[in-house]
């Protein structure tokens, strides 16, 4: 994520076209990413600091570490999935008006 942010919006850049923007769309999937990166690191860091508790995803269908486990990745993978294709939908339409024989329909 800080080096999408870095390349997209701190480093100067003479090419104000596709490689700029392609610089946004990896910041942007990067950000949506990261939830699932930070809520699986605290659950993985529980699992191996602790013993067994009502945290740790093993301790039964019903415990909270497992709904907070299916929680954080049911939502990890809407919003990078739908990320992911809104960043493919801006760039096909920006590429259309760059030059639209470029690709097809």
């Amino acid at each position: 994520v800080l080096t999408s942010f870095k390349r997209a919006f701190l480093v100067k850049d003479t090419n104000t076209g596709g490689n700029k923007l392609v610089s946004y769309a990896v910041f942007a999937m990067a950000s949506f990413d990261i939830l699932w990166v930070w809520m699986c690191m605290i659950q993985c860091w529980n699992n191996t600091v602790n013993e067994m508790n009502e945290f740790n995803q093993n301790s039964g269908d019903d415990s909270f570490g497992c709904k907070f486990m299916g929680w954080y990745s049911s939502f990890s993978l809407v919003s990078m999935m739908g990320s992911h294709c809104l960043v493919v939908y801006y760039l096909m339409n920006h590429l259309k008006t760059m030059d639209p024989s470029c690709l097809n329909s």
